[in-house]
């Protein structure tokens, strides 16, 4: 049956009764778990691994390295440059070398800072040990000064 937009149609619907079958019997109820004995309990509880932090401490320790050695590399470089006959590549080498010295040293300042954090921030230690233990705090501080020659630092305190 097809009808036009807007247009009305009587159905007529008769309703029987039917019989409904009688609901089977629920399952019997299933004991409950029995409780968790202490020792086990202790098992279960979540333990953190210091590992993640010893690798973000090695990795910050490397990045230091390679800081360390670009960091020398240009200083090396613009002492020939003032030195010397001033070229473009070498001016172009030593902002590379210094370039890479400072991403070096960021990204070793922010991953030891996350694996000290991770380290201090009880790995490893249960909640009773935890409760009895001070808590090591660090806090970190963007430093802006209204100065247009640099004045963007950060700060760092470490308390326990």
């Amino acid at each position: 049956m097809e009808l036009e937009p807007g247009a009305t149609q009587e159905v007529s619907v008769t309703l029987s009764k039917t019989v409904v079958a009688a609901a089977p019997e629920p399952p019997p109820e299933t004991p409950p778990p029995a409780p968790a004995t202490p020792a086990a309990a202790e098992v279960s509880s979540e333990v953190h691994s210091n590992v993640v932090g010893y690798v973000l401490l090695g990795i910050a320790g490397v990045g230091a390295g390679v800081g360390t050695i670009f960091g020398v590399k240009a200083l090396q470089e613009k002492s020939e440059f003032n030195s010397g006959s001033k070229t473009n590549d070498q001016a172009d080498t030593v902002e590379k070398d210094a370039l890479i010295a400072d991403m070096a040293f960021g990204a070793a300042l922010t991953l030891g800072v996350t694996g000290v954090v991770l380290l201090l921030s009880g790995g490893g230690s249960s909640d009773k040990a935890q409760s009895t233990m001070h808590v090591a705090k660090l806090q970190i501080l963007p430093a802006v000064t209204p100065y247009a020659h640099g004045g963007v630092g950060a700060g760092a305190t470490l308390r326990f």
